[in-house]
């Protein structure tokens, strides 16, 4: 894991990205770029992102795709925020209607950017980290010993 974070930039102009990547690395944040969402879920597993940096504007599957699967399937991934030319008041108003974590607009300054990409960074570790505190935790010993086979058995008596 890098020190800094991970970065999942899905943008299908990577060209308009690479300032922005550019800047993470230097930040020592490690950055991997996605030209689709439908290359999304593979990338997900690959690379393990602490944050997701989503295009408002691709054509192949709209940014909203993502976040309305995200709401109906109830997924808990690392957090994702649009990632846009549009303004920071039109963004904060769709992230705010898609239930995006945030949002970057390419036109804040780098150093801007960067700030809130920190900050969503570490909003992400404190996730990852509360998933797995709370999937170490074990079952008490009862309910470890009572078993599927256990709850098959039972099923039938309550009838």
């Amino acid at each position: 894991m890098s020190a800094a974070g991970r970065v999942l930039i899905v943008d299908d102009e990577p060209a308009l990205a690479a300032a922005l990547r550019e800047l993470l690395e230097l930040d020592g944040i490690a950055v991997q770029m996605e030209q689709s969402l439908i290359t999304l879920p593979f990338a997900l597993r690959r690379f393990d992102p602490d944050l997701i940096l989503i295009d408002m504007s691709m054509a192949a599957l709209p940014a909203s795709a993502y976040f309305e699967a995200r709401r109906r399937k109830g997924v808990a991934g690392p957090p994702a925020a649009l990632y846009s030319g549009r303004s920071r008041r039109e963004l904060s108003r769709l992230a705010e209607e898609l239930g995006a974590d945030g949002c970057i607009s390419k036109a804040d300054h780098l150093d801007d950017a960067l700030l809130r990409i920190r900050s969503l960074i570490a909003h992400g570790r404190a996730l990852k980290a509360i998933r797995e505190e709370t999937d170490d935790i074990p079952r008490s010993a009862s309910a470890a010993a009572y078993g599927p086979e256990n709850a098959q058995r039972d099923r039938h008596r309550v009838a």
